[in-house]
């Protein structure tokens, strides 16, 4: 995997908008997060644009994003938010411009599109994680900061998580390479050439603003289409309503009956009040027996 380039203090974090309109208010709250962290925040003027719900045309949020990558003084991209528009530009990335210019990037939820992209068309080290305006305008917990921190700017493994509160569907230790992001649109890639392949990995999932029955169908889909055969292992983050969750542990447990790899829930990443960031492709062990996960190798160079 080709591992981008650990930010320093000072350098310049360009801020894309690939998917959905934004609050400005929450825009500029997230641009003074990453100024109070140490870091000079640079984006487009177009990125104001609006188009239905989306930040501008396709044309414009391609641009964008290559125009970021191919920049020499950007030395990593964080997303301004999710919402919709990302998988619509798939087709018109410049896989070489990426490879050749590889950066630290950062988004979650629509953004889950071009994190598995980059991970399996471009073999290279992406970021699950807070959006500019998502959780950098809402603030870190002091443990998310310095995770965010880290793994951004160490060259050391990240190591074990403090997963306090984290619970065990089925146990197990599983070693592998870290993919997922929000099941919506894992389910939305599946017949399509950028289809998520997890033979051999640690699939993370969250979701926001699901019934149970629609994660049950979801969930369903990708055991049918043979997506849980020959896993590692299972991570869930943010993905149902509290009040569900005894039916929701039913569920799961019935989906993962034949499944062979360790399951973890309730891993604080994803939608909801969340901030902390996940390394993907990078080799994390899962140990659902002592209720651990570890980070086995340092996501930047």
């Amino acid at each position: 995997m080709i591992k981008p380039k650990a930010l320093q203090k000072g350098d310049t974090i360009g801020i894309v908008a690939p998917s959905g309109l934004f609050d400005k208010k929450k825009f500029e709250k997230g641009i003074e997060f990453i100024k109070k962290i140490g870091f000079n925040p640079f984006w487009r003027e177009d990125i104001f644009h609006a188009e239905r719900y989306m930040a501008g045309s396709d044309s414009r949020r391609v641009s964008e994003l290559m125009d970021l990558f191919s920049n020499e003084e950007i030395k990593a991209i964080f997303c301004a938010r999710g919402g919709y528009g990302a998988g619509r530009i798939l087709p018109l990335l410049q896989k070489e411009k990426i490879v050749n210019h590889p950066k630290i990037f950062v988004g979650y939820s629509d953004i889950c599109f071009l994190l598995n992209f980059f991970v399996q068309e471009c073999s290279m080290v992406c970021f699950h994680g807070p959006m500019v305006a998502g959780a950098l305008a809402r603030g870190l917990s002091p443990y998310e900061e310095e995770v965010f921190i880290r793994l951004l700017t160490s060259k050391k493994p990240l190591g074990e998580l403090n997963l306090d509160g984290i619970e065990v569907l089925r146990e197990g230790i599983g070693e592998g390479i870290l993919i997922g992001g929000c099941l919506s649109i894992i389910i939305s890639s599946m017949g399509t050439e950028y289809e998520l392949e997890t033979k051999g990995k640690i699939l993370f999932l969250e979701d926001t603003n699901e019934p149970l029955y629609r994660l049950d169908r979801m969930l369903t889909q990708m055991r049918i289409a043979g997506k849980f055969d020959k896993i590692e292992g299972i991570i869930f983050g943010h993905i149902f309503d509290p009040k569900e969750e005894v039916l929701f542990k039913e569920m799961a447990k019935e989906i993962f009956e034949e499944t062979k790899a360790p399951v973890l829930y309730k891993v604080p990443a994803g939608h909801g009040n969340h901030g902390l960031a996940l390394p993907f492709g990078v080799k994390v062990r899962v140990d659902a027996n002592e209720r651990k996960l570890f980070f086995l190798e340092s996501a930047v160079s």
